[in-house]
């Protein structure tokens, strides 16, 4: 009998604008990517992703975007800490994804995402 096992990736980022956090993830997997803000007055994030050279919208003024919905949620854990959640990975989310602070210092944090096959466990 063979067992399908979900992997879940988590990766807490306090960075500069220069450096980019790579991840592996399985399909079938969960993917958390955290994100925590140099200011807590007033600030909020959106989530962008980039894949070859088209960047889309994931998340913007608290409502994940159309196209989305369906696979992806996002959640404030305090006025400094955020986090977008792929749910249920497939290849077609690979790729850089970024969380840009709105007010504050601006700081961007980046995430270059690789999804690869499905983990089985015998």
């Amino acid at each position: 009998m063979h067992d399908s096992h979900l992997i879940s990736c988590c990766v807490d980022a306090e960075r500069d604008d220069a450096e980019r956090i790579e991840l592996t993830a399985y399909v079938g997997g969960e993917v958390w990517l955290n994100c925590t803000c140099s200011s807590s007055i007033g600030t909020d994030v959106d989530w962008w992703y980039k894949r070859q050279s088209v960047r889309d919208p994931v998340y913007r003024n608290g409502i994940i975007t159309d196209g989305f919905q369906q696979q992806f949620t996002a959640h404030k854990h305090s006025d400094k800490d955020y986090s977008l959640v792929i749910g249920n990975a497939n290849v077609n989310n690979s790729g850089t994804y970024e969380c840009v602070e709105e007010k504050g210092q601006g700081r961007k944090h980046f995430y270059v995402l690789y999804i690869t096959g499905i983990l089985l466990c015998i």
